[in-house]
């Protein structure tokens, strides 16, 4: 099985930058390790859900409102993990 960097998405992306920032900083600083981690799983669900969207949903069901619906939801997704990080920050 070979791995294609081009079949990576943005959400992707994302959780390797989460994972790798957590190795980090279980070497450097293992206080901020929840962030990572944080951030890994947002890239992994968020990474899913769309995926699951966009097959479900058939091409030629696909419209303007489809794609807006999607960035909106991707919008909540990613509000729904700042608030969790400056939650985090607060404790």
């Amino acid at each position: 099985m070979e791995i294609n960097l081009k079949d990576f998405g943005f959400y992707m992306w994302i959780a390797v930058a989460g994972a790798v920032f957590s190795i980090f900083a279980v070497i450097y600083r293992p206080e901020y390790i929840i962030y990572g981690f944080i951030t890994f799983i947002y890239g992994l669900f968020t990474n899913v859900l769309i995926d699951a969207i966009g097959k479900t949903y058939a091409k030629a069901e696909r419209d303007l409102k489809f794609y807006r619906k999607v960035y909106v939801f991707q919008f909540i997704l990613m509000l729904v993990w700042v608030l969790v990080i400056l939650f985090l920050i607060k404790i």
